[in-house]
């Protein structure tokens, strides 16, 4: 997964691209996943990580990634 990020008035988006889309049955288990619980760790180099939301955008296997709640609270 190829991830951009972009910081913006002191808040930060990524998007991020399946390097390799999934195949249609995998894409369906993912987009189950993503709707049941949206939030996921996105982990760094290292242990370093933060829980983020995750949210589909098209159909070209692009998502959008936002501090979850919890994470943006932290800071």
């Amino acid at each position: 997964m190829r991830v951009t990020v972009r910081a913006v008035d002191g808040d930060w988006t990524c998007d991020a691209i399946l390097d390799d889309p999934l195949p249609e049955e995998h894409r369906e288990v993912f987009d189950a996943l993503t709707g049941a619980d949206p939030v996921a760790t996105l982990h760094f180099d290292g242990d370093a990580g933060i829980l983020v939301d995750v949210a589909s955008v098209g159909d070209g296997g692009r998502l959008v990634l936002t501090a979850h709640e919890r994470a943006a609270q932290a800071r």
